[in-house]
């Protein structure tokens, strides 16, 4: 997991980010991305219910999408909040295809706007 200077913790940034942001739909997850004034990007993860009624699952497709974001962290664009809400889908999936869809999404497609 990222250090907590690296995260979005306060619901005012969430809040913040939901209204204003851009959305980036996949088959596991939706992105919301919102410029920030800041030298460095910060994330959250959303797991709700929906995905699974265990908090045993939505704890590992939270921990597996913390691993993926910091392996891309790095090159991700910076200056920016981002919030990634996972679908029931991502229950299923495994890591390698979370780390995929994350890299399509976070690296290549935030990167060119």
């Amino acid at each position: 997991m990222l250090p907590a200077s690296r995260r979005l913790r306060l619901t005012r940034d969430f809040e913040h980010v939901f209204s204003g942001g851009r959305t980036i739909n996949s088959g596991i997850c939706r992105i919301k991305a919102l410029r920030n004034q800041r030298d460095l990007s910060r994330y959250a993860v959303v797991v709700s219910t929906k995905v699974s009624k265990r908090a045993v699952i939505r704890n590992r497709v939270r921990r597996r999408f913390w691993a993926a974001i910091s392996a891309f962290e790095l090159l991700v664009p910076t200056g920016l909040d981002i919030v990634v809400i996972a679908f029931p889908e991502a229950a299923k999936a495994d890591f390698s295809f979370i780390k995929q869809e994350l890299n399509s999404l976070l690296v290549k497609r935030l990167s060119k706007n």
